[in-house]
């Protein structure tokens, strides 16, 4: 949410606050009590104003603040009234009683619309935390207050009434001052002073509660302090320029349980069995039904709060759960994407056969253990014959299904510890491993040639292929990778001249046929040029 720059000045709440101070240290300091009732009205008129003002200055939440304003309004003319009785013995309950109840109800709605615009979402968490809070603070209101009252037979109905709606109020305010506070959001120097003022209306309900029942209120008493100081708060929360983010709303839930939070739920559920404590040691007579009654409310807020707690936990876990699935997919799969890089790193990605890096690889590791046993190896190079009228005629993709099935035919010819690689184009390359003797390596290009004797159907045609295969086979030590492939190239391009067998191997003496047939080549080539 945008915040609007206040255009209130932030030195103006500073000079309220310390004005309110000084006044209200000065009321203390007033010879008689007449004075006291008559500036009493007066300071907290003027925390009104700082109300008004700050709504003028800073344009808080306008709901909340009309509210607090319209409550605060009618707790002045209660003190108006009031003071303006002293002299006269006013009947019970006084015009001003109804004045000030009549307060309570903006009082509470105006920090319920607070709580409304700070919490948008539903999160019953922190109502259940003011209710356990506001049924602690009743039970014991009711004991020590209320109780009193209601027995009290020097009391008609409508006075009992009265005096009975005033703690009931204030647990109400209690419970929405609670759920204000219970819940995230800003917490800053107006959240601080708007619950000041709160508090001081509470604890001034508190003390003079104790007093009038006990008969020994007086003008000065400290409950007084604490009203006063709670209108200065209030106008002093409106004037400073942080009022304006109080209602700001956040989407953070309150459902967790802060250190400070379970100790004033686990505080104020403990109330009730210590007040139950004090009124047996003291041998005043017990309020069992209440007890009773609010125990059980109690008991049944707890289990409420709790197994909203358990919903959480179990719905976070359900989330981890999921979250877990989730990552060990995307590692399965990164897993499996792996293999799949891999493995088209290493292998012809139309074939399935290893690749010319593979093949060096594999080829480069068989020398280093050939070297050590002194065993022979074998590498054959393979060039299928017309390839090119075949992709010419019928086609790359008809070319491509060839390749497949020649690479398929060539892996079954050779033996579990060989390798079938395709360098590139129609050109296929095979070591073989631990070879006993060239015509061991003989038999197996013979198998190759005559397993591409049958025609190979591709879609309706029957396509006859032929392959051209070199065959080298050396001790590790006589040569190196460059030079067995070398040899292996000479003895297939020997292999293309002869007539039958279509397989050659390798002899000292072809590299020089080879240099000749090269050398007619090109002078041909040249002649065609020329």
């Amino acid at each position: 949410m945008a915040v609007r720059e206040p255009d209130a000045n932030p030195l103006l709440w500073k000079v309220f606050a310390g004005l309110g101070a000084i006044l209200v240290a000065g009321y203390f300091l007033l010879p008689s009590t007449d004075a006291q009732d008559g500036v009493f009205p007066l300071i907290a008129t003027l925390g009104v104003l700082g109300i008004a003002l700050g709504m003028y200055l800073n344009r808080p939440l306008p709901t909340a603040w009309i509210l607090l304003l319209i409550g605060q309004v009618l707790f002045v003319a209660g003190d108006f009234i009031e003071t303006s009785s002293a002299a006269i013995d006013p009947p019970s309950p006084s015009s001003s009683d109804l004045v000030y109840l009549a307060g309570y109800p903006f009082m509470i709605l105006g920090v319920g619309a607070l709580v409304r615009s700070r919490f948008p979402r539903q999160d019953w968490s922190g109502w259940v935390d003011a209710a356990i809070v506001a049924t602690s603070i009743g039970v014991v209101t009711w004991i020590l207050f209320m109780a009193p009252v209601a027995r009290d037979q020097g009391i008609d109905l409508t006075g009992k009434m009265v005096a009975l709606a005033y703690p009931v109020m204030d647990v109400l305010l209690v419970a929405f001052a609670v759920r204000l506070t219970a819940g995230p959001g800003h917490r800053n120097m107006s959240f601080a002073l708007l619950l000041a003022g709160l508090g001081g209306l509470l604890i001034g309900d508190l003390l003079y509660g104790v007093a009038d029942t006990g008969g020994i209120y007086q003008t000065g008493h400290p409950a007084d302090a604490a009203f006063l100081i709670s209108y200065v708060a209030m106008g002093a929360a409106a004037l400073h320029p942080t009022v304006i983010s109080l209602a700001a709303p956040t989407t953070k839930s309150s459902s967790g349980l802060s250190r400070i939070r379970l100790t004033l739920l686990a505080a104020v559920s403990l109330l009730t069995p210590a007040v139950l404590g004090l009124q047996r040691l003291l041998n005043q007579p017990l309020e069992i039904p209440v007890i009773v009654g609010g125990s059980t409310a109690l008991f049944l807020l707890v289990v409420t709060r709790m197994s909203g707690l358990v919903r959480e936990v179990e719905a976070k876990v359900q989330e981890l759960d999921e979250q877990g699935k989730i990552l060990r997919s995307t590692l399965d799969g990164r897993k499996v994407l792996e293999v799949q890089l891999r493995h088209l790193a290493f292998h012809d990605s139309l074939t399935g056969l290893a690749n010319r890096v593979l093949f060096t690889d594999r080829l480069q590791n068989a020398l280093a253990r050939h070297r050590r046993s002194h065993e022979l190896l074998g590498v054959m190079i393979m060039d299928l014959d017309g390839f090119k009228l075949v992709n010419d005629r019928f086609g790359h993709a008809a070319g491509d299904r060839l390749l497949e099935a020649v690479a398929c035919r060539i892996e079954e010819c050779l033996r579990e510890s060989d390798t079938a690689a395709r360098l590139g184009g129609d050109e296929f390359a095979v070591l073989l491993e631990s070879v006993h003797s060239e015509s061991e390596a003989v038999m197996i290009a013979e198998r190759i040639i005559e397993s591409l004797r049958p025609p190979i159907r591709i879609g309706r045609q029957q396509i006859a292929t032929a392959g051209s295969i070199g065959i080298v086979v050396s001790a590790a030590d006589d040569v190196d990778i460059e030079g067995l492939l070398r040899r292996a190239d000479v003895a297939m391009y020997e292999a293309k001249r002869q007539p039958e067998d279509r397989f050659a191997l390798y002899e000292a003496g072809m590299h020089g046929h080879l240099e000749v047939e090269m050398g007619e080549l090109a002078g041909k080539a040249e002649v065609r040029r020329s």
